[in-house]
């Protein structure tokens, strides 16, 4: 096996790890979805462990300076929760961090 699968692998590992341990914390646990790789890849994780995910959480940020949160388009993501049979949330922020991460 080759270096670079062994590092995704081991990646992988972690991922599973880390959803376990939230996922035992919850007992409806929702994923915080944007539609990119990281949150379809968390998704994906949560089925593959036949986990019951209950809902997908979307935060639109107004503020187009933010990096906190991706101003993802809000119509592909409900696709996507239609697609997969999941309730849709769907919360704006204003984007500024210091602000919203002290609540």
């Amino acid at each position: 096996m080759n270096y670079r699968l062994e590092h995704l692998e081991e990646l992988e590992a972690e991922a599973i790890y880390v959803l376990r341990e939230a996922i035992a914390q919850f007992e409806n646990p929702c994923i915080l979805f944007s539609g990119g790789k990281d949150s379809n890849y968390s998704l994906f994780l949560a089925k593959k462990m036949n986990y019951e995910i209950k809902c997908l959480i979307f935060i639109y940020t107004q503020n187009d300076a933010s990096y906190m949160f991706q101003k993802t388009s809000l119509k592909i993501i409900k696709q996507q929760a239609k697609a997969l049979n999941l309730p849709f949330i769907y919360i704006k922020t204003k984007g500024e961090k210091e602000k919203e991460l002290i609540k």
